[in-house]
């Protein structure tokens, strides 16, 4: 049985500081800044942050079959993972394309947290239960009774340390529960450095501990634009029920030795047989790019704008871009006619 649940705003609505300004994540009322969003942006770079990821999707997955059954059905080797540690991965279709990608973690012998796009939720638990038949495997939506911080910058692993030395110990994607909050340290392909769970109605008391000591609450844009400047992708704007992993770069979320996953069929020959026909990158314009809307050579449809973010700078986007013209060394344009700049990979 899974019970499914829906907010409108976050629970700390009222622990935010004034001026916070919202912006709509499917069915979700999100800050997109609480002041200055490229002031915002420089404390990531120099700082520590606070974000509100409680609009993302979180679930628990529990039964003596749970782990065998979410093994079978995704891309990683969950039966790997250790009580304690977890593992980012992906739920594919039976034609290869992307149901949600998220991380799961292991809470216990027969216990699982999923935390996942939000986006994509409903079908993340569509999916998974269609391929429940006779396992014992129960999943529920903790969404509204489970909220979910970030923590990101430079100084965000020393600040959190002194505040919790546990910490310290912990390995890419551990867990530790202190104090009834589960600190969880983010991996190399996330924007962010620590995730935090704890139980909604002792998440204010969390924000103000941490922004008191320290920590700079910023909003989604903020966090939005490190991603791009990472290029790492995102639900609904850059990947989709219409795209394959290998193109949007997450081929480390793949175990190709595990055997069979749902999808394993097709993502093993595009990559065996070197059939991916797209790849993500970095672009940038001088002018304002809009997500969705065609890349064009001549009249030839050769991409697709994804993630967007603007400043007085101009725009900065990730984009699916035919491979054959990823290199940037072709003129291309959106189907508006704005030109667009490829950066090189390294950049």
């Amino acid at each position: 049985m899974t019970t499914t649940n829906s907010l409108t705003y976050s629970p700390l609505r009222d622990a935010y500081p004034e001026g916070a300004s919202y912006s709509d994540i499917g069915d979700r009322q999100v800050v997109a800044h609480f002041s200055d969003a490229d002031a915002e942006y420089e404390a990531i770079a120099s700082g520590a942050t606070i974000t509100d990821h409680s609009h993302l999707g979180r679930l628990t997955q529990v039964g003596s079959d749970a782990i065998d059954l979410l093994h079978r059905v995704t891309t990683a080797n969950i039966e790997a993972i250790p009580v304690g540690g977890s593992t980012r991965t992906i739920l594919a279709s039976d034609r290869g394309r992307i149901v949600d990608v998220f991380r799961v973690v292991r809470t216990g012998d027969e216990e699982l947290l999923l935390l996942g796009s939000g986006l994509f939720k409903s079908n993340l638990i569509e999916m998974i239960e269609f391929y429940t038949i006779i396992e014992d495997s129960t999943l529920t939506d903790v969404s509204e009774s489970m909220l979910q911080l970030a923590l990101a910058g430079p100084e965000a692993e020393s600040l959190l340390a002194s505040l919790v030395p546990a910490i310290s110990e912990l390995t890419a994607g551990g867990i530790t529960d202190v104090d009834g909050v589960r600190y969880l340290r983010a991996t190399s392909d996330e924007a962010e450095e620590f995730h935090l769970l704890m139980p909604a109605d002792s998440g204010a008391e969390l924000w103000k501990r941490l922004t008191d000591a320290g920590f700079t609450p910023i909003g989604s844009q903020a966090i939005h634009r490190r991603r791009i400047d990472l290029g790492i992708p995102c639900a609904g704007d850059d990947y989709s029920d219409r795209t394959n992993p290998l193109e949007v770069g997450l081929m480390d979320l793949i175990d190709f030795d595990k055997g069979c996953y749902v999808g394993q069929e097709v993502v093993a020959r595009l990559d065996t047989y070197d059939k991916v026909q797209r790849t993500i990158v970095k672009v940038s314009s001088d002018d304002a790019l809009i997500s969705g809307e065609d890349v064009k050579l001549g009249t030839r449809t050769v991409g697709t704008i994804g993630s967007v973010i603007s400043d007085a700078d101009g725009t900065t986007a990730l984009a699916l871009i035919r491979n054959e013209f990823a290199d940037g060394a072709t003129a291309l344009a959106t189907e508006s006619g704005t030109p667009i700049v490829i950066s090189h990979r390294d950049q």
